[in-house]
C-alpha cells in the first residue's frame, strides 16, 4: 500500500479566513494570503503527489499480484537494497520510509517473519539495530525487478527528458535538506547551470 502525500483539504480550510481566490488551468484553489506568492510550489507539491500515487498505485498492484505482498514490504527491500552494503539502520528505514520508529519496527517484524529481512547487531554499537535480506528477500526482489522497472519506464521515466530529471532530482534535493533527509541526487557539478536555468 503505497502512501501518497497530498496538500488538500486541511490546508484549504487553514485559509478560510484570510484567504484569496486563484483561478488556474479551469481550478479554483483557496489559499491563505501568505501562500500566494507560494501558488506555484504548492501546484508542484500537489503534482508531486499526484505522480507518486500515479506510478506507485501500479508498482504495488504488481507486486501484490506478482507476490502477494503488500507495497510497503516492497518500499522496505527497497531501502534495504539501496542501503550502504544493504545494510540498513532501522532509525534510517524508519526516516526513509516516513514511518514511526515503533510503525517501522511493527513492519520489519512482518517481514522477518515472512524470511524476506532479518536484524542484525552492529559489533561496535549492540544498541545499533540493522536490516538486511534473507536469500528469500533477494530473490524476491530479483523476480520482481524486471516487470516495476517496466513501470517505473512506462509511467514515469519515458516522459521526462535527461535534462528535466535532473531539474526534478536538484530542485527536491533543496527540500529534502531543509527538512533534514539525504537527497537522492548527485550534487552540482561546477559546469552544470543551477536548478534556476537548467532548462533554458
Amino acid at each position: 500500500m503505497c502512501r501518497p502525500f497530498f496538500v488538500g483539504a486541511g490546508l484549504v480550510a487553514f485559509g478560510i479566513v484570510a484567504s484569496a481566490t486563484i483561478v488556474r488551468y479551469h481550478r479554483i484553489v483557496e489559499l491563505p494570503e501568505e501562500l500566494l506568492k507560494y501558488s506555484d510550489a504548492i501546484d508542484a507539491l500537489r503534482a508531486i503527489g499526484r505522480v507518486r500515487w500515479a506510478v506507485m498505485e501500479v508498482v504495488g498492484k504488481q507486486v501484490e499480484k506478482q507476490e502477494d505482498i503488500p507495497f510497503d514490504w516492497f518500499e522496505v527491500l527497497i531501502e534495504v537494497i539501496e542501503a550502504p552494503n544493504q545494510r540498513i539502520k532501522m532509525t534510517d528505514l524508519a526516516r526513509l520510509t516516513l514511518r514511526s520508529k515503533s510503525g517501522a519496527t511493527r513492519l520489519v517484524d512482518r517481514l522477518t517473519e515472512a524470511d524476506l529481512v532479518r536484524r542484525e547487531t552492529s559489533p561496535e554499537d549492540r544498541r545499533a539495530v540493522y536490516v538486511t535480506l534473507t536469500d528469500n528477500g533477494r530473490a524476491l526482489f530479483e523476480r520482481v525487478k524486471a516487470p516495476v522497472a517496466k513501470i517505473l519506464i512506462d509511467r514515469f521515466a519515458a516522459h521526462v527528458s535527461p535534462k528535466e530529471a535532473r531539474f526534478i532530482s536538484l530542485a527536491l534535493a533543496k527540500v529534502l535538506k531543509a527538512n533534514e533527509l539525504e537527497p537522492i541526487v548527485a550534487p552540482l557539478r561546477p559546469e552544470e547551470p543551477s536548478p534556476a536555468g537548467a532548462l533554458r
